[in-house]
């Protein structure tokens, strides 16, 4: 019989295992070392980066929404009630409009390029934390490498990466607060406090995401069943 815990959560069986039992089991291929988050990331952000180098920069018909909002929030000074009660409608997607005015007040007229390279950081992020979720549930390096292989060619990570969108941003956040999410309820290895810290870090990414843009609502899902 296979216990589900050494198939589902083989990090967590290793971690309760004697150094003598650690110690005979077989050393890992380099490939299984070497293709995991670091990897993931660097690959996605040199191919994003290629891409970014021979499309430029879109504007999007969203993308005037969110320069709109951004040189308002700039105008006022950061006053965010001045700025919600004169434009209600950047309310529900403050969390992006404010990291637009940051990047404007910081780099000036070339924020927008500033927003893409952000997108391109944030789509390699995005496949790191899926590549570290993978290796940490014990999935082969196979199946890892041909995940960050497809996330390269996909066309939500690439093509909306150009535009002064809140897609991959977005995407991050929302990716990072499941895999948190999910970390919180694998079993019994680890300690109330580090459970908590990682609930806690799972409500404020969910949190973000929902403030990023309305669709993060779904966020609450998972995060529930981490609070049952």
């Amino acid at each position: 019989n296979v216990d589900a815990n050494d198939q589902w959560f083989p990090q967590q069986k290793i971690s309760c295992m004697s150094d003598t039992e650690q110690n005979d089991l077989p050393a890992p291929s380099k490939c299984e070392r070497c293709i995991g988050p670091l990897f993931g990331f660097a690959a996605m952000l040199v191919v994003n980066a290629l891409y970014l180098a021979c499309k430029g920069v879109f504007i999007a018909p969203d993308s005037s929404f969110y320069m709109l909002g951004a040189n308002q929030l700039v105008a006022v000074g950061f006053d965010f009630q001045a700025f919600l009660n004169d434009s209600p409608a950047f309310g529900q997607y403050i969390g992006f409009v404010t990291w637009c005015a940051i990047l404007k007040s910081i780099v000036g007229e070339n924020w927008p390029a500033a927003v893409v390279g952000g997108n391109a950081v944030a789509n390699a992020l995005t496949v790191a934390v899926l590549t570290n979720a993978l290796r940490r549930t014990g999935v082969c390096w196979q199946a890892r490498l041909g995940i960050i292989c497809w996330c390269m060619i996909a066309f939500d990570l690439l093509v909306w990466s150009k535009g002064l969108l809140s897609d991959p941003t977005f995407l991050v956040l929302a990716t990072s607060a499941v895999a948190v999410s999910a970390s919180c309820v694998r079993p019994l290895t680890s300690s109330l406090s580090r459970q908590a810290g990682m609930l806690s870090l799972a409500t404020v990414l969910s949190l973000a995401a929902i403030c990023w843009r309305p669709t993060g609502i779904a966020l609450v899902a998972p995060l529930s069943v981490c609070v049952a």
